[in-house]
Parts: structure tokens; C-alpha cells; sequence
């Protein structure tokens, strides 16, 4: 039954991303949001960690490959115009559904998005 609910959880919170997203669930780690990307063509990654209250707070670490680590760590609103912010700072989207799924949910959710190289435009 567990396995169940812990399925029904994971496709519920899934439909918040495009497809490219590996969404999983840690149900005994705060509830949150955690989300690692990497771009095919670099070691360099980014890990992205959001954790809802009266405010939504995010921290970015930014995990280069030959150079420092660098943190950023910032707050919006907990509203639609908060998530507007928060989904183009990060990149990542971000709505009040999710936000109140993931509450639902009482869980971490976490997840992996790797992005293919850039196209690259010739230039004559």
C-alpha cells in the first residue's frame, strides 16, 4: 500500500515538469524542493534548493568544476506573483500548485534535469 501512495505522490508532483526532469521523493528529509542540473557538455553543476513557509527560500549552489563554489541565497513571496520571481531567477518552474503539492505531499521532493549542449549558429 505504502509503495502505492508513494507512486500516486511521485505522479502527482511529476506533472509540475517538463520531461526532461527525473523527479523522485525522500520522505525523511524536510519538506522542499531540491533540484540538481548539469549540462551534457560540462562537469560543472548547479543545485537548487526551495523550502516553502510564509515565504518561499531558495538557495543556489553553483558547483564549478575548476573554480569555487558559489552560493546564492534568496526569498520571494509565497504567491503566484513570488513564484513568477522565483521560476525566472532559477529557471525552474515554480507555481502555488506545485507549492501546495509538494505541502500535500509532506515530503523532499527532489529531482535531476541534465540539458543537452547549446546549439551553436555558424556564422558566414
Amino acid at each position: 500500500m505504502r509503495k502505492k501512495e508513494n507512486k500516486d505522490k511521485k505522479e502527482k508532483v511529476s506533472l509540475f515538469f517538463p520531461a526532461n526532469y527525473d523527479i523522485g521523493l525522500s520522505l525523511k528529509e524536510k519538506v522542499g524542493l531540491r533540484l540538481f542540473s548539469k549540462r551534457e557538455d560540462s562537469n560543472d553543476e548547479i543545485i537548487c534548493q526551495y523550502f516553502f513557509s510564509d515565504i518561499i527560500k531558495v538557495q543556489s549552489i553553483f558547483l564549478p568544476y575548476s573554480s569555487d563554489i558559489q552560493i546564492i541565497t534568496e526569498e520571494f513571496p509565497l504567491s503566484e506573483k513570488g513564484c513568477q520571481e522565483c521560476t525566472q531567477a532559477f529557471k525552474h518552474p515554480i507555481s502555488m500548485e506545485l507549492v501546495q503539492t509538494i505541502l500535500e505531499t509532506n515530503c523532499l521532493v527532489t529531482g535531476l534535469v541534465v540539458y543537452s549542449k547549446p546549439l551553436l549558429k555558424l556564422v558566414k
